[in-house]
């Protein structure tokens, strides 16, 4: 778990959450395999963005197997 982050993956999709300043899980990401590469503080932006109305486009990082 790095900087609150835990990401659970299976081979083919990839679930991140994050813990919270309250201590709490707050869902970030359910979808297609991300890298461990990833920004996952990208998906806290998006969120967050979602949340008051803007849009924003986020692709992940193609896997580097």
């Amino acid at each position: 778990m790095e900087k609150g982050y835990i990401h659970l993956k299976t081979k083919n999709t990839s679930y991140v959450l994050k813990v919270n300043a309250y201590g709490h899980l707050e869902n970030l990401y359910y979808g297609a395999l991300l890298s461990d590469e990833e920004d996952f503080s990208v998906l806290e932006n998006k969120q967050q963005n979602m949340q008051i109305g803007r849009a924003h486009v986020w692709t992940p990082v193609t896997s580097r197997s």
